[in-house]
């Protein structure tokens, strides 16, 4: 039985649901289709990977995003920073874009906790099927049944999202960004460890004066996670050592307030983030999170609604037909 510790951020648009219920659940209405407007306004942000290995999934108005902890010791990869840097400039940029685009904004949770796959992820169409072999190949491209392994009995997941729907009963106010305190203080025990190693890849030129090869260069690095609280904020801050000189990595501002969740059974804190310092910035640049949503939206009729649709539409099929062309690039076909 291998239980996997999982990062999970949950983000949900804020005000999503009125429009649907005035619509009383048809999509071929104006409030709907301006809510189709609004999801697809951000589909490029929804479709952005924070790293390599990060998996997400996009469930209507929201987002999960995950990423695995697989605890290396034994080389030095400093991508749980970089994936936590990334995933709050993730959250900013749509977050500013939905407001932008004269929305809400989103909320979202940050958490940690157990994960544990047992079931396939995916069962195709050619299960259990009687059929020509040309068209059984072709219904093995097909899924019929989806369960992503990342969120099976994903508690990061689940605690995530059951704190995000609390909402502002339990003082989860907002278009804001919640972290969990669990998160930091896994993130700290981890790079407060010993055996770290940083690959700083240098680069030989050859005799020729043209080619050159680029070969790892290991060097061991250790870590300070400091915490301080001012008299506005929680800071909490990330720095590096290596051969003697020291490099804060990214830093992060919270109200010093914190939220004491204590929900179904789920006991913790959770801090809300104000602003940062992004990993490998200079750390006098620094990224305000507070968007405020403007307090009477701009109304579009019909017209305008369909018209946007449409044209973004043409757009997403131009970048898709585009995007065919990268060897790489595959999409499950519809």
């Amino acid at each position: 039985m291998k239980i996997v510790k999982n990062f999970c951020m949950w983000s949900d648009l804020l005000g999503y649901g009125a429009p649907l219920k005035k619509s009383k659940w048809q999509l071929n209405t104006k409030d709907a289709k301006e809510n189709l407007l609004r999801i697809t306004l951000l589909e490029p942000h929804f479709h952005v990977r924070n790293n390599s290995e990060e998996v997400s999934l996009v469930l209507n108005d929201g987002i999960i995003r995950s990423l695995d902890f697989k605890g290396e010791l034994d080389y030095y990869e400093r991508k749980y920073l970089s994936w936590l840097s990334r995933a709050i400039l993730n959250y900013n940029i749509l977050n500013e874009s939905d407001i932008k685009n004269n929305f809400y904004g989103l909320r979202s949770v940050l958490s940690i906790g157990d994960r544990f796959s047992y079931m396939n992820e995916r069962v195709s169409m050619a299960s259990n099927t009687i059929a020509h072999s040309s068209v059984i190949e072709t219904l093995k491209k097909k899924t019929a049944i989806y369960s992503p392994k990342e969120f099976q009995m994903n508690m990061a997941f689940s605690k995530a999202y059951i704190m995000e729907s609390s909402g502002s009963r339990a003082g989860l106010n907002g278009n804001n960004l919640f972290i969990d305190i669990d998160v930091l203080n896994f993130i700290k025990d981890y790079y407060e460890d010993n055996g770290h190693k940083w690959n700083r890849m240098k680069t030989i030129d050859h005799d020729d004066g043209i080619s050159s090869t680029i070969v790892s260069d290991w060097v061991s690095v250790s870590y300070k996670i400091n915490e301080k609280m001012t008299e506005k904020n929680f800071v909490w801050s990330v720095d590096m050592f290596m051969e003697g000189k020291q490099y804060t990595l990214m830093t992060l501002w919270f109200d010093k307030e914190k939220i004491e969740y204590n929900d179904n059974d789920i006991q913790t804190e959770l801090y809300i983030l104000e602003k940062y310092s992004p990993e490998d910035e200079d750390e006098n640049f620094v990224i305000e999170m507070k968007t405020t949503p403007n307090k009477k939206k701009k109304e579009l009729t019909e017209t305008e609604i369909e018209e946007m649709l449409k044209h973004l539409e043409e757009s997403y099929k131009e970048r898709q037909r585009v995007l065919s062309n990268f060897k790489n690039y595959k999409e499950e076909e519809s």
